[in-house]
């Protein structure tokens, strides 16, 4: 089958060296043995036809994904030297990438670190699957664990088709008329009007630096407590503390400069397509909003003006799946290129936030305690990504990633201070 459009993208990234991989982990209440671990994720690999795949045709220009044979011994790292998923992501990203047109190999990996062997990470490649299919990999292999039985059936299984084949996403005449013309503008005459922030320009190959860390369960329910008394969300929250963390670390000269900052948050466009609720795969699509690189506002009154923006755009969601639709319309390498040629980068911070689960152990059955969610910054992207992922009335596990941050990783810790900082007082301001 022929990858998709936003598979496609992640597979160029890569090539160019502008791409990692990414992984979500899952701390589960026994321990991950090859006895106990082998047979559940060999039988979730025969269903799961992403799990057996990889990317073919480089020589061509069509790729596609190609059926491959996944020897469990060669995916599976058990790594007790490893005791947290900051030294996995530090191992990692930037540089760990997975090789295309491999007969032999997936593209992907499994990570059970620590030495009590409960915690396993899904490490893959963008072009297989988005960030909410980490999480949906967990529930899978769950409850493979507690051997409940699976609908599929395995000679009849096949891949589910890519978002633009599952949705409309071709974009009206009128805004592929703005969008080609406001490209063609620029091309001619240079930009021109407000100018965005973007931090340090892209780098080949990818720099990225994460700082992860918790909000512990009784500090993320007093955060959602928050939320719900204002009528907000916690994406709206987080979106106006970083916002403004992230305003506060910007040099003058630089607030003089520029006009405003783009912010990003990916939108799981299963919600619109109920049948693949739980798809592996490359379901997303990219809101986005530009926000004053100055203002005075308080963080709840920020957070109220983004959340209806936000609403709407995911209540009808034309305009971001035409941003979908436009990459059949361009030369996805070339468009690439001329990005990074500009030093441009998509705008200054984006949030992804892959909501909260419930993963409690049942009748004595294995459970999920906590997940953690990384995949740093390509080069093209966002300067600063907040990613999250929580476990119901348990910790919200958050990463923080800065493209080009030092090896100390100076930049994160300073935003996740500030970020703790703002946050606090809105807290004790209750």
């Amino acid at each position: 089958m022929s990858t998709g459009l936003v598979d496609s993208y992640s597979v160029h990234l890569n090539e160019m060296g502008m791409a990692s991989v990414i992984f979500v982990a899952a701390t589960y209440t026994q321990v991950l043995n090859k006895e106990l671990l082998y047979e559940p994720l060999g039988k979730l690999v025969d269903e799961e036809p992403m799990l057996r795949c990889n990317v073919f045709g480089e020589e061509t220009t069509s790729r596609f994904f190609g059926r491959v044979d996944v020897d469990l011994d060669k995916v599976v790292f058990y790594r007790p030297d490893i005791s947290s998923c900051q030294e996995l992501s530090d191992l990692l990203i930037p540089k760990e990438r997975y090789k295309y047109g491999d007969e032999h190999m997936p593209l992907w990996k499994v990570y059970v670190i620590g030495k009590e062997g409960v915690e396993l990470a899904w490490v893959y490649d963008h072009s297989i699957s988005d960030g909410a299919s980490g999480v949906f990999f967990h529930q899978k292999l769950l409850s493979k664990l507690n051997k409940e039985t699976s609908e599929k059936k395995v000679n009849e299984i096949k891949m589910a088709p890519s978002v633009e084949n599952a949705i409309d996403v071709r974009p009206s005449w009128g805004f592929s008329f703005q969008v080609f013309y406001s490209m063609l503008k620029k091309k001619l005459f240079g930009a021109s009007g407000a100018k965005t922030w973007i931090g340090k320009p892209p780098a080949v190959p990818m720099e990225s630096q994460t700082e992860l860390f918790d909000f512990e369960p009784e500090y993320a329910a007093q955060l959602l407590d928050y939320c719900r008394k204002r009528n907000i969300t916690l994406t709206a929250l987080l979106y106006a503390a970083l916002l403004q963390t992230l305003r506060s670390i910007i040099p003058e000269e630089d607030q003089m400069a520029y006009d405003d900052l783009g912010f990003s948050c990916p939108v799981n466009a299963r919600r619109y397509i109920p049948r693949f609720s739980t798809e592996l795969g490359n379901y997303v699509f990219q809101f986005t909003h530009k926000a004053p690189i100055k203002d005075n506002r308080t963080i709840e009154e920020e957070a109220k003006e983004i959340l209806p923006v936000l609403k709407e755009a995911t209540t009808d969601p034309t305009e971001i799946k035409y941003v979908v639709g436009l990459l059949n319309y361009i030369n996805i390498p070339n468009r690439i290129q001329e990005g990074y040629k500009a030093q441009s980068r998509s705008g200054a911070m984006e949030i992804s936030n892959l909501g909260s689960y419930d993963f409690s152990p049942k009748g004595g059955k294995i459970g999920i305690s906590k997940l953690v969610f990384s995949q740093g910054v390509n080069s093209l992207t966002y300067y600063t990504t907040v990613s999250l992922v929580g476990i119901k009335n348990g910790p919200i596990s958050v990463s923080i990633s800065v493209a080009r941050d030092d090896e100390n990783h100076s930049i994160c810790k300073t935003l996740r201070r500030q970020l703790f900082k703002r946050l606090d007082m809105l807290l004790h301001s209750e």
